[in-house]
């Protein structure tokens, strides 16, 4: 039997590997590990990552490896996707966030509310395959809070079950097109954010409640918004703040992060047009999980994903129960397996209080004047700056500054909305095989500068407008 710990206690002690900063021995600790893997591994680089075994240790240390594996695979298979969604919609969310402003001071935050649900029960309604089969059990709830996405709002309406908060996390217009025939008359509470549907903010009638992953939304709000957490749907920030509000049980349906029978979603709440099905969506990379029954059940690395990140979401709240009552897909680790009508007779009982209109008194209007107006000075500052740098560019042919680029993406990164602005940019230039030339440089300052003139304009739009409000 090999002694693990005998072994790394010699290892560290050898001189040349305490000397030499570039090496780090660690000892099969996964907390060490994930601090180790994430200091060194990140969007620009992840790509020319590689693991090497010596000798033939990956069998001498057979658990060992697969539990490294597994780790390392995760973070990579999620980087990648976060990579993918940043260069396809930072500047989207930009101008969301932006635009969004003039809707945010007519709102309130969220966590107004936050905890002012204490222990009563929440069903979290979501569109995997599963939800055809209980969905109809809804009608006989009275003391449960409903909450929604866009995509089960419309199944919920049809079966005349009126959700208690509908929550949008999508800028998309497919988005807005599943809510279009029902958000004009819908007058129950909306919860969203910068990276919402804008139409349907702006066409919801009832009470607004906001959230911000931003530090300027928060300046605007006049205090800092307590976190709700995403994981790459909208279920997670359902989930996420029915944990702040202080519900428990949480209950979910439909939540199946897999193609259970060979679906996407429940047939009630497809893409009416068709548009996206399971033949569109399987892919030669797809992976076999565990379900809810213990057989195997088909997934993405993308749904997977998600998975992962709901579990964590979970691990956040470990005084409240977690309960899956999806009848099909993954198992959710963290939760309890019930059937839906068993955890309604156990759970639907005290009479629950609506999400009612909490007076504010912060002036988010006069602050949001003020944080956009300084915005825009900081952003001209900045175009300035890079449209010298092109002017030098162009009159000094085989010019190079690598120090001058490094200090431009440090300001940007020091500026949360300006790093989305540019990050495609950014991740263009700094994943080539040949930054420092005349060619890349001058190519990666013109990106830049149409980059963020495009935020200018939305800018200078959204304050005008707040202005004349």
């Amino acid at each position: 039997m090999i002694n693990l710990k005998l072994q790394y206690n010699y290892i560290k002690k050898i001189q040349w590997l305490k000397q030499d900063k570039k090496i780090e021995v660690i000892c099969c600790e996964e907390e060490k590990l994930n601090k180790v893997i994430k200091s060194n591994i990140n969007d620009f680089n992840y790509k020319n990552s590689e693991y090497l075994f010596f000798s033939n240790y990956n069998k001498l240390y057979h658990e060992e490896f697969l539990r490294f594996f597994n780790i390392l695979n995760n973070y990579i298979v999620t980087l990648a996707i976060d990579v993918n969604t940043k260069k396809t919609f930072n500047k989207l969310w930009v101008e969301n966030l932006i635009r969004c402003v003039k809707y945010m001071i007519d709102a309130v935050p969220s966590d107004l509310y936050d905890n002012k649900f204490k222990d009563m029960p929440a069903i979290i309604v979501s569109a995997g395959p599963s939800l055809t089969k209980n969905i109809d059990l809804l009608k006989n709830i009275h003391n449960m809070l409903i909450i929604s996405g866009g995509r089960t709002l419309g199944p919920l309406m049809d079966k005349d079950i009126l959700p208690h908060l509908l929550v949008v996390a999508d800028s998309t217009e497919r988005n807005y097109t599943l809510v279009k025939d029902y958000i004009k008359k819908l007058e129950i509470p909306l919860l969203f954010s910068e990276s919402a549907n804008l139409k349907i903010v702006k066409e919801h009638i009832g009470l607004k409640l906001f959230y911000s992953y931003n530090e300027l939304i928060n300046r605007i709000a006049g205090r800092k918004i307590t976190h709700i957490s995403t994981g790459g749907s909208v279920a997670h920030a359902m989930t996420s703040y029915a944990a702040n509000l202080g519900c428990n049980p949480i209950i979910f349906i439909g939540q199946d992060f897999a193609y259970t029978d060979n679906k996407t979603h429940s047939e009630i709440a497809e893409n009416k047009d068709g548009s996206y099905n399971y033949d569109m969506a399987i892919r030669n990379d797809d992976i076999y999980v565990e379900d809810v029954y213990g057989n195997k059940v088909r997934t993405s690395l993308v749904l997977d994903s998600q998975r992962r990140a709901m579990e964590k979401i979970i691990e956040l709240y470990p005084n409240t129960t977690f309960i899956n009552a999806s009848e099909g897909g993954a198992k959710i680790e963290g939760t309890m397996q019930a059937k839906l009508e068993d955890v309604i007779k156990k759970y639907d009982k005290n009479e629950i209080k609506k999400i009612g209109i909490i007076d504010y008194k912060v002036d988010m209007k006069k602050n949001a004047k003020i944080e956009l107006k300084k915005l825009k000075d900081d952003l001209d500052k900045l175009i300035e700056d890079v449209k010298n740098q092109i002017q030098i560019y162009k009159s000094e042919k085989n010019y190079t500054n690598r120090n001058e680029i490094d200090r431009i993406i440090e300001y940007c990164k020091n500026n949360s909305i300006f790093e989305m602005l540019v990050y495609e940019s950014i991740y263009l230039y700094l994943c080539t095989s040949q930054k420092e030339t005349y060619e890349e440089e001058y190519k990666f300052y013109c990106n830049v500068l149409n980059s963020l003139e495009s935020g200018q304009k939305v800018l200078v739009e959204e304050l005008e407008e707040i202005k004349k409000s």
